[in-house]
């Protein structure tokens, strides 16, 4: 027979567990005895209305430590009566003595108990063993203002990261809540404080605020329950995401049915043409078209101004993950720029950085690149006294700069592993592999195992172990990330191995044509326009190799125009090498030479040392054969310098211990996005 929990029944079965220890810290040969006279009558008895501190009067002082470490939270309660259960499993405690009963009789009563009646309980075991006045947690003279405060207090918990604290205000807003149509609510917003940390306690919320719903009819709270369980299980999230959407129409809630269709749009781009995408984009704020209207038609958003400004900025932010997804970096950063120039107040802090990091990361595709430089007179287009600036250098100042512009507060260390990610692939390509590595070392340190960007800090670790030479390794963990992924992420994974392996020599080229078909196929399939015509890019260097000059310069310049519009920098510039190579083999040294030119400035812009070495040698072969000494000179020079600078890999003048430190502080991203590049330092 189970006994309803108090909070003297929990603290006297604690006590149990604890003095039936092998080692139990409340040992003492002088009270020893007495303790087990205290115990057998207090067991006996079995006064459940008495109060911790009666229990504590005649115990060591030592076990109230104890339970203030279990009162602090709401985690390390749950924790002590897990301690109380292992008694029982590991026989530390006899089941079936009278000791044994209590511990199983209130551990099964906690487990009977309501979610908000566990939350109760707690806050009433808080208050005894702090010695507050105990009072009713579900009497009257607790005001609206009390919960309120609590509410408050978890939304700036959140604000600044302080979890623990979250759930605790949660937990007492909770417990002072009158109103019980919010705790279902509640207790959602609980389980997706404690995902994925604690899956027992968040199926436990869940199943608590779905039945709740259910037996009460409640549609709207039905609807958010949807939503929350489209989250957790992603096998069926699109069919729970749609339902959600159709209970939130019918209960009226546009602000959540909007925000469904947000969710549906993004899980859309894994697995569904781009169409589909979009079809969910659009129902944000418009009707679905029906059989008299044949078309979209605008929607009233909802009465609140703030809610429709607020649906309407999430709105920009999908779209600039859609256009980024498909390639199309210049309107996914005009979709940035729109959410930020239109909405900021709108928009948290944390929302507003995830705009500048897509806004930063745009500066390395396409014509972004270049734009950066305001001219109109196309790529070649330079003054040579103001070089094109790098890349990476140009995003961090970015990141800094927009969050100066738009009011960004935000400490740096909130977006180290972002800006670090930057710095790790500016460090690989200027062959600094040594401080390379200990980034990457750092940063695998600060990003959790589920953590998005695990699969970017992947990808860079593979870049890392190709440029080592370890080509064999860095293609078998690419293949592992590839069934780890959705489709649209996996052809770019599938280009990553294809190029590897044509830049390894060992495998054969004909290794490399099944996972760039496959890239070229799922790049078609939902019109990734510049993947695709990198995966193309990559084809014609296979061609070039393969002894097909004439081919591989027919399909570089069909893909061209794609490639400058929507392909990384780096990208650009292979594509430029390989039609230099196959220009020179079809003996039209002049036009070789322009590709160099083009292929050395893009390069430049990414500060590759390796293919810039290779194109200033190329350079300094093609102007010997014309008979242009100094041409040719100074085209050696370079590669003699960046030669040198590749063998002693410098790199960032600090310690290993600080260079995640140094991205750490906006002072220290300026100063990495200053240095500079090895040729200016020379010439």
């Amino acid at each position: 027979m189970t006994t309803r929990p108090t909070p003297y029944l929990i603290a006297l079965a604690a006590l149990i567990s604890l003095h039936c220890e092998e080692e139990s810290p409340l040992d003492d040969s002088s009270d020893a005895t007495t303790l087990d006279a205290v115990l057998q009558d207090r067991v006996l008895q079995q006064r459940p209305n008495d109060r911790i501190p009666q229990l504590l009067q005649a115990v060591p002082p030592q076990f109230q430590k104890w339970l203030e470490i279990a009162a602090s939270s709401i985690d390390a309660f749950f924790d002590l009566m897990q301690t109380i259960q292992q008694s029982i499993q590991m026989g530390t405690v006899d089941a079936y003595s009278a000791n044994g009963l209590l511990l199983r009789s209130v551990c099964e009563g906690l487990e009977e108990l309501e979610f908000h009646e566990q939350a109760a309980l707690f806050e009433d075991f808080r208050k005894e063993v702090c010695d507050e006045p105990h009072n009713d947690v579900w009497n009257k003279e607790f005001s609206t203002e009390d919960s309120a405060k609590h509410m408050m207090r978890f939304q700036q918990c959140l604000r600044e990261g302080e979890r623990v604290d979250a759930v605790h205000a949660l937990h007492q807003y909770m417990v002072q809540q009158q109103s019980e149509d919010i705790l279902p609510f509640c207790s959602i917003v609980l389980a997706a404080m404690h995902h994925p940390t604690d899956p027992a306690l968040v199926r436990q919320a869940t199943e608590e605020a779905v039945r709740v719903a259910q037996q009460s009819q409640d549609g709207s709270c039905v609807a958010f329950a949807l939503g929350w369980l489209s989250k957790v299980a992603p096998s069926k999230g699109t069919k729970l995401m749609e339902r959600c959407v159709a209970r939130a129409s019918e209960a009226h809630l546009p602000t959540l049915a909007a925000g469904a269709n947000l969710s549906l749009a993004l899980q859309a781009l894994q697995s569904h043409p781009p169409e589909d995408a979009w079809s969910y984009w659009i129902r944000a704020s418009s009707e679905p078209p029906t059989e008299e209207s044949g078309d979209y038609q605008p929607t009233r958003l909802t009465d609140s101004a703030t809610d429709c400004r607020h649906i309407l900025a999430r709105q920009k932010m999908v779209a600039a993950a859609i256009h980024d997804t498909f390639g199309s970096n210049d309107l996914s950063r005009v979709a940035s720029l729109s959410a930020l120039q239109c909405h900021r107040e709108d928009i948290s802090d944390e929302d507003a950085q995830i705009l500048v990091q897509n806004l930063a990361r745009t500066t390395m595709f396409g014509s972004g690149a270049w734009k950066s430089t305001n001219t109109s007179q196309g790529l070649l287009a330079k003054d040579d006294s103001q070089p094109r600036p790098c890349i990476y250098g140009k995003a961090l100042e970015t990141i800094i700069s927009l969050q100066k512009a738009y009011n960004i507060t935000l400490s740096a260390r909130n977006y180290v592993v972002d800006v670090g990610l930057i710095a790790l692939e500016w460090s690989i390509m200027r062959g600094e592999l040594s401080h390379a590595e200990t980034l990457l070392t750092s940063l695998q340190g600060q990003i959790y195992a589920k953590n998005e960007m695990t699969m970017d800090l992947e990808q860079q670790r593979c870049l890392l172990l190709a440029r080592r030479g370890r080509w064999d390794e860095a293609i078998r963990n690419l293949k592992a990330l590839v069934s780890k992924t959705e489709p649209t992420k996996q052809a770019e994974l599938l280009l990553q191995i294809a190029m590897h392996t044509v830049d390894s020599h060992s495998r054969g080229f004909s290794e490399a044509l099944k996972p760039l078909e496959e890239c070229l196929t799922i790049s078609r399939q939902h019109a990734m326009q510049g993947l695709h015509s990198s995966a193309l890019a990559v084809l014609a260097k296979i061609h070039f190799m393969m002894g097909d000059a004439n081919q591989a310069v027919t399909l570089l310049r069909s893909v061209m125009s794609n490639l400058l519009q929507s392909a990384h920098v780096w990208l650009q510039g292979d594509a430029y090498l390989t039609m230099a190579q196959a220009l020179l083999k079809l003996k039209k040294q002049n036009a070789a030479l322009k590709a160099l030119d083009q292929s050395e400035e893009l390069f430049r812009m990414c500060e590759d040392t390796r293919q810039l070495a290779f194109v200033y040698y190329l350079k300094a072969r093609t102007y010997d054969t014309q008979e242009k000494t100094q041409a040719r000179d100074i085209a050696a020079e370079k590669f003699i310098v960046l030669s040198a600078y590749i063998e002693e890999g410098r790199g960032v003048n600090v310690g290993p211990n600080d260079y995640l430190e140094l991205l750490s502080t906006t002072d220290g991203i300026e100063m990495l996005a200053k240095r500079p590049f090895p040729i200016e330092l020379v010439f």
